[in-house]
């Protein structure tokens, strides 16, 4: 292991979101777990779609299982649970596995996790899981962070560098997306109207994909500012994310807490040290922490 991700305070739940498939967000999960329960006890654990799996069922690569210990909470189902001993405290919804539900461990042991097929439906299971008081832990991706705007919450973003042409191009990624996630709110006494295609305000509120070509279009009308809901409204190249980014706002971000890395898929291209120097050099103002082989 090298560096740290401190530990959160309780009040809003953290997504684990990967760059890529294999990034490292459930290895992130089991170690994190581990680390905190030094301070915190327990944890509430829950996914956007499965974790935990032996074989990942597109690549066919061993996944690791999801590590739990007795009195932690996990929405699975039954077969995800296995053998372990459990309290079912509560039913969920449906999973395309079946019926989700919420289980108290009773004993510590390795499991497998199955999500709701739909951010309402996972808000929906972390607003159930808030009443039992433990720091809730959403194992997510981004390609389900979409998600992350329908609520207040924290973000571990989980990057491997082999997932990428190159460890610049990870960090390009990062950086992009960090962008993103670090717009500003607006001032709330600008106010901005909302997206007439027969007249356009010069503070526009645009409640749809803002695109390369849509927001070219914006900004060619003279538009000042633009808003959005979240982040994850937007979808733009990094030449055109860099053209508009002074003038971009969002209604709702998550809270940035740290970058994990992935080099357990390391091909020799680059050691987990140096990798790690890259990225906390580049992005100083994050906790930073890679944690092969914990």
């Amino acid at each position: 292991m090298i560096g740290h991700i401190s530990v959160p305070d309780k009040n809003l739940p953290v997504f684990i979101a990967g760059s890529t498939k294999n990034s490292g967000k459930t290895s992130t999960l089991n170690a994190l777990t581990e680390i905190w329960r030094k301070d915190l006890n327990n944890f509430s654990i829950l996914t956007t779609g499965r974790d935990g799996e032996e074989i990942d069922a597109v690549y066919s690569k061993p996944k690791p299982p999801v590590r739990i210990q007795s009195g932690d909470i996990a929405i699975s189902t039954r077969t995800g649970i296995g053998s372990l001993s459990v309290n079912l405290l509560e039913l969920s919804s449906v999973s395309s596995n079946g019926r989700l539900g919420i289980f108290r461990l009773l004993e510590g042991g390795k499991i497998e996790i199955y999500g709701s097929p739909s951010g309402t439906a996972t808000w929906e299971q972390i607003r159930a899981l808030e009443k039992y008081g433990n720091l809730i832990i959403v194992d997510g991706s981004f390609d389900r962070w979409t998600v992350t705007s329908l609520g207040q919450c924290r973000i571990i973003i989980a990057v491997s560098p082999t997932s990428f042409p190159s460890p610049e191009s990870s960090l390009n990624w990062l950086e992009e997306r960090l962008t993103v996630l670090n717009l500003p709110y607006p001032d709330e006494s600008i106010e901005f109207i909302p997206e007439d295609k027969t007249k356009l305000s010069e503070n526009l509120f645009v409640n749809r994909p803002l695109t390369n070509k849509n927001l070219n279009e914006i900004l060619n009308s003279g538009v000042s500012r633009i808003l959005v809901p979240a982040p994850s409204s937007i979808f733009l190249s990094k030449p055109m994310l860099q053209r508009a980014k002074d003038k971009l706002f969002v209604l709702t971000k998550p809270v940035i807490h740290g970058i994990s890395i992935n080099s357990s898929h390391d091909r020799g291209s680059i050691t987990p040290k140096s990798y790690f120097q890259m990225v906390s050099q580049r992005f100083p103002e994050y906790e930073v922490a890679d944690f092969y082989g914990f």
